[in-house]
Parts: C-alpha cells; sequence; structure tokens
C-alpha cells in the first residue's frame, strides 16, 4: 500500500511537469528491477526433495473434465469472465478519464479497499470453515454483481459512489476470492489430483480474461460516441458495459446454482445465520456505545 501510494504520486509529480512518459518509465524500471531481486531470492530458498511423477498432459487437462460436477462449476466460470469480464479493463480508465482523479487519489481508492480487505478477509475465512464455501461464494457474488451500478453515478465533481464502491469491494470480494480457491479443492475428494482441478480452473480463468478483454475493448471503441442525457446524468459506453456486467453476473448465478459442494450447507441458512449474528454483534456495540456515553456524562 505504501509503495503503491508513492508510486501515484510520483506520476502525478511527473504528469504536473508534463512528462508523464519518464514517470511511467522510472516505475516500470523499478518494478523491473524489484522483480528481478525478488526472482534471485526466490531461487535462493531451500526446497523440500520429491520424487517427480511422470504425468501427462492429456492426463492433467482431461481427467477434471470427466468429473460431471467439475464441469458444471466450469460453465460458471466461463460464463462469468466471458460476459461480466468484457466491463473489467474499464473502470480505472474511467476513473482516470472521465472523473479526471489523480494517480494518488486512485492508488486511495485500492488502498480503502484493500484495508477493509483485510478485515473481512478473515470473517469470510470463518465463514466458509462453518458453512464451506458455495454459500459464501453465493451471497458474496450476489453482492458484487451489483457494485457496476455504483459507477453509474459518480461525476468529477461527486465521488460518494467510488468511496462506497471501494468499501463494499473490500467487504465481498475477499469473500468470492477465498470461497472460489476454496471450492475448486473442495470438488474432489482425491487428493492427488486436487492440483489437477486447479490448473484447469487458472487455465480456463485466463483465457477467459483474455477474451473478455478483447471484447471490452472492441464494444468500447464500437460504441465510442454512444451519449444519453437522463435525470442530469450522462452515460457513455463504459456505463453500458457496467450495467452488462451486473446483468450477467446476476446470471452467472444459475450456473453457480448446479454446482454441488460436498457437506455444504444450504445458502439460506448460512445467509439467516450470519445476519443473527452480525445483528447481534451490532446490537453488542451499540449498548457498548450507549453505556460508555452514559458513564462519561457529566452528572
Amino acid at each position: 500500500m505504501v509503495v503503491s501510494f508513492t508510486g501515484a504520486r510520483l506520476l502525478d509529480y511527473f504528469k504536473g511537469l508534463g512528462q508523464t512518459t519518464q514517470g511511467f518509465a522510472l516505475i516500470f524500471g523499478f518494478a523491473a528491477i524489484s522483480s528481478t531481486t525478488a526472482a534471485i531470492l526466490l531461487s535462493q530458498q531451500p526446497e523440500i526433495p520429491i520424487t517427480p511423477k511422470p504425468v501427462a498432459l492429456r492426463q492433467v487437462i482431461l481427467g477434471p473434465l470427466t468429473d460431471k460436477n467439475f464441469r458444471k462449476f466450469l460453465w460458471f466460470i466461463i460464463f462469468w469472465y466471458l460476459t461480466s469480464g468484457i466491463a473489467s479493463p474499464f473502470y480505472l480508465v474511467f476513473l482516470l478519464k472521465n472523473l479526471n482523479l489523480h494517480y494518488s487519489t486512485v492508488a486511495l481508492y485500492g488502498i480503502f479497499a484493500g484495508v477493509m480487505s483485510l478485515i473481512f478477509q478473515l470473517l469470510w475465512g470463518r465463514a466458509i470453515d462453518k458453512f464451506r464455501s458455495k454459500p459464501v461464494l453465493t451471497i458474496n457474488f450476489l453482492c458484487v454483481a451489483f457494485l457496476p451500478l455504483l459507477w453509474l453515478f459518480p461525476t468529477p465533481h461527486f465521488l460518494l459512489p467510488i468511496w462506497f464502491d471501494a468499501a463494499l469491494t473490500g467487504v465481498f470480494w475477499p469473500g468470492v476470492n477465498l470461497a472460489l480457491f476454496n471450492i475448486v479443492l473442495s470438488l474432489s475428494d482425491k487428493e492427488e489430483i486436487k492440483e489437477n482441478y486447479f490448473a484447469v480452473f487458472t487455465a480456463v480463468i485466463g483465457i477467459g480474461g483474455f477474451i473478455s478483454s478483447i471484447l471490452g475493448g472492441f464494444i468500447a471503441n464500437l460504441l465510442k460516441d454512444f451519449r444519453l442525457q437522463i435525470f442530469g446524468l450522462t452515460f457513455i459506453n463504459f456505463h453500458l458495459l457496467f450495467i452488462f456486467a451486473t446483468i450477467t453476473r446476476l446470471l452467472s448465478l444459475f450456473f453457480l446454482k448446479e454446482v454441488q459442494e460436498p457437506k455444504a450447507y444450504p445458502t439460506l441458512y448460512a445467509l439467516e445465520v450470519m445476519g443473527d449474528y452480525a445483528i447481534r454483534r451490532l446490537s453488542y456495540g451499540k449498548e457498548l456505545f450507549l453505556n460508555t456515553i452514559r458513564f462519561l456524562k457529566p452528572r
């Protein structure tokens, strides 16, 4: 977080001098040196010796695909990344180009979301331990489905929705990411092939992200002249992509519903328990706050 903000401030400084290109060159050069140093240090770490087992690439790829339940999970991932991923490259572009934010402000957006993520990562991890991954993934994915709609309302003079998005991103995306990682590992009860499941999952994400980014750029360029005025708000091509992302994320839930995770609790039950816990904690916090006020009140 410190390095991110420092780099952003450096970019703002060079931008003020009209030398943005030099600023990027300096940052990319520093990143390259740091990465090379990290690679050298990593190469010095001792590894536990293992006996390599010959594994055919065909077995790694086709083995998991014989699992019907895993194929259902892949359909969820494929649909999600190929559709809602179309908007993914343009959130940062929107911040810089349309809202005219400084690089340091964009960095603060990421830092704020990161701090929230550090807090809620622990909570969602506990929820996964208790309810398993699918209910946690479903609940969080339903919530993140609506986040792109917050990007319909900010203007250079009204940035509150962006900060709401940063807070909610930090709350719900850790739950999505943690649950995704864990559900892949829990779909197979055979320890020796779990890595194969994860390899196929990662490959599908990479391919889907690559294709959706290209499609997003093509669509955004195709609609570059789109303008629509409604209630004083101007909607452009990026806004259409954000709306599309919300719709397709919601549709993705129908694919996720078909996935079966061993020993997972029903989503509604998990939601009820977590909601009850949250209400009790809020009630406790309220009572603690009121009692503190009464204690500090002059008599």
